[in-house]
């Protein structure tokens, strides 16, 4: 959590014509609050952030607990005060540099009785800092959880308000999940504004089926609509088809019901022209269009495209191109509702068999496995002959001893097979372990 930084109280200038020093200070109330060095935020909104207030008595503690909320709200890297006494009038300045951290914005996981911009209205009278998205430093998320929780139980609403930091894979914070628990909120009716090419009972259909017996969430919706609704869209060549946030409200038709809207844009039906391959040499352009498996002029299958780019890398794998990147990047003509795919292929080197490798099995398996293994070393190492390895060429060695080990009363042997590159040599060893 951020610091209080370069904290300082500088000593208090007294004018005053009186000479009962100490009596003016024990009278002394704000007189105006002041910020030096704001940027985004404004004066009004830091003022009510600190919770001081003009006429107030002055007090040194509740400026150092105002210093420390602003610090709390992770807007401010930097801030300190001074003061300066006139009369008994106390001008407090907030000298500040506001923070440049990373921020996230906040999501409103299910909170189905209330829109988006009354929420945000609601928050904002008691967190006059927040506008929508937080900063990734700092205790504004508690704040905010509170002033939720307030407005729940203003609206004599049951339900306990959580917080959840939204990550993805490589640990950045991506956002600030509000959500209330303790409720049930059972998804009824999925209604799909904008639907046509694809029918909305088809859409409502596949929803109800799949999510019809789970509680709503908005991040669970939009994950679901963005993954599987979308690739019916994609098989139908609407490849720019998007859909909207949910957006979730109380059905009375429905005991604990939801009504989930999902608005979708449809747009244009494309149709495939031939693709443009760059960066390869190990595969020709007629070899990998046939991978592909793509023919100029019909619709642009999204979910066959995608296939075929697994082909493709399947292929490269079965040469020994084991660390080959397809980068497709579609190009749409509106004009004539065509969509062309210029695919970036880098392929990099060509790695051959190395050496096998066993954990946990017997010599005389060992010995089995490896006779059986057809690959030998220097050759192209295909990545994907373990696959038939297991069907085919293993398979009666797998059969035995599954039958060996049912005959002592153990699970049928669960074998592993784990591949390591070596990069100087260009060789890749087969380890086979097996973990029961």
């Amino acid at each position: 959590m951020t610091q209080l930084i370069n904290h300082f109280l500088t000593a208090v200038l007294l004018i005053s014509f009186a000479t009962a020093g100490a009596a003016a200070q024990d009278n002394r109330v704000i007189g105006s609050i002041e910020f030096v060095g704001l940027k985004q935020v404004t004066a009004e909104d830091a003022i009510a952030t600190s919770g001081l207030i003009v006429g107030e008595p002055f007090k040194v503690e509740a400026v150092d607990a105002a210093a420390q909320k602003l610090v709390d709200s992770g807007i401010f890297k930097q801030l300190g005060y001074r003061t300066r006494t006139v009369g008994n009038k106390v001008t407090i300045t907030f000298e500040i540099e506001e923070a440049k951290s990373d921020e996230a914005p906040v999501v409103f996981d299910n909170f189905i009785w209330f829109t988006d911009e009354q929420l945000l209205t609601s928050i904002h009278q008691l967190v006059p800092t927040f506008y929508g998205r937080i900063p990734n430093e700092g205790k504004l998320p508690e704040s905010i959880a509170a002033a939720l929780q307030q407005l729940l139980n203003d609206q004599k609403i049951p339900g306990k308000v959580e917080y959840t930091a939204a990550q993805d894979l490589s640990g950045h914070l991506t956002g600030h999940v509000f959500s209330v628990t303790g409720i049930k909120m059972q998804n009824c009716k999925f209604i799909f504004p904008g639907a046509k090419n694809i029918p909305e009972d088809k859409l409502r259909e596949v929803s109800q089926r799949e999510m019809g017996e789970a509680d709503y969430s908005r991040e669970v919706v939009r994950g679901f609509a963005s993954l599987k609704l979308i690739s019916m869209y994609r098989e139908v060549g609407q490849l720019q088809a998007k859909f909207a946030d949910p957006i979730g409200k109380p059905d009375q038709s429905c005991k604990n019901g939801v009504e989930v809207t999902i608005p979708v844009t449809e747009g244009l039906i494309y149709s495939f022209s031939s693709p443009e391959w760059y960066g390869m040499s190990a595969l020709t352009v007629d070899q990998l269009n046939d991978l592909l498996g793509m023919k100029a002029g019909e619709v642009a299958n999204g979910i066959k495209f995608d296939r075929g780019v697994v082909g493709v890398q399947k292929a490269y794998g079965q040469f020994g191109y084991i660390e080959a990147r397809i980068r497709p990047q579609a190009e749409f003509d509106d004009s004539t509702q065509r969509v062309t795919y210029k695919i970036s292929v880098s392929e990099g080197p060509q790695y051959r068999m190395g050496s096998l490798f066993y954990k946990g099995l017997s010599e005389r398996d060992a010995q089995a496995f490896r006779a059986a293994w057809r690959l030998r070393r220097g050759q192209v190492f295909d990545a994907t002959y373990h696959d038939e390895f297991f069907k085919t060429d293993a398979r009666s060695i797998l059969l035995r001893l599954a039958a060996e080990r049912q005959a002592t009363g153990k699970q049928p042997p669960k074998l592993d097979i784990k591949r390591s590159a070596n990069r100087e040599t260009l060789t890749v060893d087969v380890t086979f372990e097996l973990t029961n």
